[in-house]
């Protein structure tokens, strides 16, 4: 009986270890690069549609919209002034962009991409911009002044305001209630409760990770992944917790994904 029961527990690790050596190792590669129109001024954030298939670039002082079933542009929305994000309300059919150079936000109509109302902030340079469906509110990050401001999306009013501290950076909602935004300043992710305002916590990345920027969240998983920089790296968290699962090495350059046309 033993006999048999180590051959098949030596069958099995064979089997596993067999199955694991044929795994093949992803790859990745250059596809191809989107065209767009000429303009003077910086690049910024980009946001996808999945649903719709579309892409908004923001540059300087317009966004592009680019129909990627066709790579082609469809729209752009100009009169831009220091243009950082992007936000989609989709369910009200808005956009909200931010202005950091005026400190404002710009309202558009997601079906025209005209230009509905431009919103005057408080704070320096709004910076990333995001939309929570469950509250129906948009919250904007003042990567100057250290705060993030509050706009209900339904009727476009200044409803709150959120002191944070230091320098706030990319955002993004679990759709349970809460917001995290990383911190360049801090070295945090920092919590706040979608509906009161109110802070719930601070999440040092360091020392794994320096300076927080991009930030995404998987909602199966209920981990944060922020993407820092000096030293680079992708830290990887609990967002429940606060505690650091992995950490992973990134590059420093990215492989651009569109270019400009002479």
């Amino acid at each position: 009986m033993l006999t048999n029961h180590l051959r098949l527990l030596a069958y099995f690790f064979f089997s596993i270890s067999t199955v694991a050596l044929a795994q093949p190792t992803p790859t990745y590669s250059f596809l191809k690069k989107i065209s767009l129109p000429s303009g003077d001024g910086k690049w910024d954030y980009l946001k996808m549609d999945g649903e719709r298939e579309r892409l908004f670039v923001s540059h300087f002082d317009r966004v592009h919209i680019i129909d990627l079933t066709t790579d082609q542009q469809i729209g752009e929305i100009t009169g831009l002034k220091g243009v950082h994000g992007i936000g989609l309300a989709k369910d009200l059919n808005k956009g909200y962009i931010t202005n950091g150079a005026d400190n404002t936000v710009t309202v558009f109509d997601y079906n025209t991409f005209k230009v509905l109302q431009t919103i005057p902030v408080t704070g320096k340079k709004p910076d990333a911009v995001l939309y929570d469906k469950g509250t129906k509110q948009i919250f904007v990050f003042n990567n100057g002044s250290g705060n993030a401001v509050v706009i209900n999306a339904i009727t476009d009013k200044v409803v709150g305001n959120i002191e944070m501290g230091g320098a706030p950076e990319f955002a993004v909602s679990n759709e349970k209630g809460s917001i995290f935004n990383n911190n360049e300043d801090t070295s945090e992710i920092f919590e706040f409760d979608a509906r009161t305002f109110k802070p719930k916590n601070k999440y040092s990345v360091a020392p794994a990770g320096g300076i927080p920027t991009g930030l995404a969240f998987d909602a199966s998983t209920n981990r944060l992944f922020s993407v820092c920089r000096k030293p680079q790296a992708l830290v990887v968290m609990d967002a429940s917790t606060g505690k650091i699962i992995q950490t992973l090495p990134i590059g420093g350059v990215l492989m651009p994904w569109c270019t400009r046309k002479s």
